[in-house]
């Protein structure tokens, strides 16, 4: 297909402003930028400035103040149902709920998401066509759900250390973790989020999140949701500055040794920092695994965890 061609085809579907911008974001990485976390940090910086200059009339719009009200309802997600999830997620999703009691989870699916959020049929039909990937439809959903409902979304690769959870965790008004450093774009982490029904911070959130999806057909950056967050933290900053600061990057560390030897020590070290810990599917199970934080924590996490 020749320029020219291409240039029509990309007008007509919607994404040539996405086009040019990878293409500015191209001549960063190969021209001006040589580290990647660099590079990451930069092109989310771009998307962040781009996305808040084209969506400042959302901004603008005042929510208004509402009633803040407390749930416990906990709510994960894995689209094809839990049962057919990696044994990681199964495991973790089974000690979310020993943690929190097993009628207060919620496992949202492609079957019953419905059930619990209303969105916009734009939205769900974009999704459907794959417009919109499972992870962006995830985090449209975790957004929707506190919105309406209030409580906990937890991801299903979020593994709970401790049964006797810091209460900062689950009795906030608002909590995530996050990087509270000026300059850091995006400073959140969205697989844990607690909230109170009413956040006007999380309202704006997901009112951006809605009128990107109305107009838009690609996705600009990955961390799109984030960066939405982070635009409502400063439209909102009474809201944001009330959050108990606590930094993303301790619920990483775990992740880092799963597949090293299990060592109690370092076990207990890590509970210390967070017993939040991220996890992920995505690696590559090694052939042997016994005796490792993998082989203790998931494949016999249930039986490690009931002597607690």
């Amino acid at each position: 297909m020749n320029v020219v061609k291409k240039f029509f085809v990309a007008l007509r579907k919607g994404t040539l402003s996405y086009k040019l911008f990878k293409l500015q974001n191209r001549y960063c990485r190969f021209y001006k930028i040589d580290d990647p976390d660099i590079r990451a940090i930069q092109s989310s910086r771009m998307a962040f400035e781009k996305l808040k200059k084209k969506y400042s009339y959302v901004l603008e719009k005042e929510i208004p103040v509402m009633e803040r009200v407390k749930s416990s309802a906990i709510w994960v997600c894995w689209f094809q149902g839990i049962e057919n999830a990696p044994l990681l997620c199964q495991t973790c999703v089974k000690r979310i709920q020993d943690v929190y009691g097993k009628k207060n989870v919620c496992v949202i699916t492609k079957d019953n998401f419905r059930d619990y959020a209303d969105l916009p049929d734009y939205i769900v039909d974009k999704w459907e066509q794959g417009i919109i990937t499972n992870a962006q439809f995830s985090d449209i959903l975790r957004i929707a759900l506190l919105c309406e409902h209030g409580g906990t979304w937890i991801d299903a690769t979020i593994l709970i250390l401790e049964k006797d959870i810091p209460s900062y965790l689950y009795d906030s008004e608002l909590f995530v973790f996050a990087d509270h450093i000026s300059g850091i774009c995006p400073n959140i982490q969205s697989s844990y989020m607690s909230a109170y029904k009413g956040s006007r911070l999380l309202n704006c959130t997901r009112e951006l999140m809605y009128e990107y999806w109305k107009n838009e057909n690609y996705l600009l950056d990955y961390s799109l949701f984030h960066l939405f967050f982070q635009m409502a933290e400063e439209r909102y900053p009474e809201e944001w500055d009330k959050v108990y600061k606590y930094p993303n990057h301790a619920t990483h560390i775990l992740r880092k040794s799963i597949f090293e030897p299990f060592d109690e020590r370092r076990y207990g070290q890590i509970k210390d920092v967070s017993v939040i810990q991220k996890l992920t599917y995505k690696k590559e199970v090694p052939e042997n695994i016994e005796g490792t934080f993998y082989d203790r924590l998931i494949v016999h996490g249930e039986a490690f965890f009931k002597g607690e």
